[in-house]
C-alpha cells in the first residue's frame, strides 16, 4: 500500500477490523498458550494454524483504510506487528521441526558440543520471537481497548 491511504472515521475503521482482531486473537493465544505448555502436539498444531490462517488476515488488514485518530492508528499498528512476530515464530518452529524430523536429534548426539549450542541457540531465538509476539499481542488488546472505551465508554472491550 502506498504512503498517502485514505483515512476513515474511528468507528468505521472499528467495524472493519474487529472481526479481523476476533478471528486472529484466539489463534495467536493457543500458539502462546502451546509454546508455554510444550506439548509437541499442541505446538504443531498452532504452528500450523497460525501459518495457514494469520498470513491472510494480516492481509486483509493491509487492505484496510487507516483510521484518523492517533490511538485507533497505534491499535492498527501493533496488531500488524504482532502478527506479523506470530507468523515468523510460527516459520522458525516449523523449520526447526523439520530439522528434527530429518533427524536433527542424531546429528546434535553425533557432533557433540557445537550442534547443541547450534539448537539451543535457534530454540533461544524462537523462545525471544515468541515472547516479543505475546508482548504485541498484550500491546494491542490494549490499544484496542482504548479505542474501544472511546467510542463507546460504557462498553466492556473483550479479553
Amino acid at each position: 500500500m502506498g504512503l498517502f491511504r485514505k483515512t476513515v472515521n474511528d468507528r468505521d475503521w472499528l467495524l472493519s477490523v474487529l472481526p479481523l482482531y476476533d478471528s486472529a486473537r484466539p489463534i495467536m493465544a493457543a500458539f502462546s498458550e502451546a509454546f508455554v505448555g510444550g506439548c509437541r502436539e499442541d505446538l504443531n498444531g498452532a504452528v500450523g494454524k497460525v501459518l495457514h490462517e494469520l498470513p491472510s488476515l494480516a492481509d486483509q488488514l493491509s487492505r484496510l483504510p487507516n483510521p484518523k485518530s492517533r490511538a485507533a492508528r497505534i491499535a492498527s499498528q501493533n496488531l500488524r506487528r504482532s502478527l506479523k512476530a506470530y507468523v515468523s515464530g510460527a516459520r522458525e518452529l516449523d523449520s526447526l521441526f523439520e530439522l528434527s524430523a530429518r533427524g536433527l536429534q542424531q546429528v546434535v548426539v553425533s557432533r557433540g558440543r557445537t550442534a547443541e549450542l547450534f539448537y539451543s541457540a535457534h530454540l533461544n531465538a524462537i523462545q525471544a520471537i515468541a515472547s516479543n509476539a505475546a508482548r504485541l499481542l498484550t500491546e494491542a488488546n490494549d490499544s484496542f481497548s482504548g479505542v474501544i472505551q472511546k467510542l463507546a465508554p460504557g462498553a466492556e472491550p473483550q479479553q
